[in-house]
């Protein structure tokens, strides 16, 4: 015997999918939602490390012309000889090494005279100031560093523009 349904059923059969269609639905927005949200917080954050990438850059492209002004206008009384452009670029270089391999930011490496002092010593030590062809002096870096706190004035104020001698 084969039953018939009722009105009532069928209206509460319809009034299940229907519910079932909302609730998929309301699912989906709320998925699809989540994932513009998600999406720009990604994009912003991404866009947020290119600039500060991009501003350490212009920083250590500033540290390497300055050192290689202090090397140009110097004549150290310490280590033979006197520090060339090779020393600083080859300095930079490491220096440049450290940010691409996130050990060091800038602010570490040169927010201070004294961290950039720190910085060249620990890069001496490491053994890369022999690298550049000159018999350097790790002495170098106190009068490199010295000679750039008389030379920039605000050091603060360059950290945030990239601009170390004000150029």
């Amino acid at each position: 015997m084969q039953t018939i349904p009722t009105s009532t059923q069928s209206r509460a059969s319809r009034r299940s999918t229907w519910l079932l269609a909302v609730g998929l639905a309301a699912i989906m927005l709320v998925a699809v939602s989540v994932g513009v949200v998600v999406f720009r917080g990604n994009n912003s954050s991404s866009t947020g490390t290119a600039a500060s990438q991009q501003l350490a850059s212009a920083q250590l492209t500033s540290v390497q012309q300055s050192c290689q002004q202090w090397a140009g206008a110097s004549t150290p009384t310490v280590g033979n000889g006197s520090p060339g452009s090779a020393w600083c670029t080859t300095m930079t270089d490491w220096m440049g090494q450290q940010l691409r391999n996130e050990r060091m930011t800038g602010a570490m490496m040169w927010g201070s005279a004294t961290t950039l002092q720190t910085t060249c010593q620990q890069w001496m030590a490491a053994g890369s100031g022999s690298t550049s062809g000159e018999t350097a002096s790790p002495a170098w870096c106190g009068q490199m560093s010295t000679w750039m706190a008389q030379h920039v004035g605000d050091w603060g104020n360059w950290m945030t523009s990239g601009n170390m001698m004000g150029r």
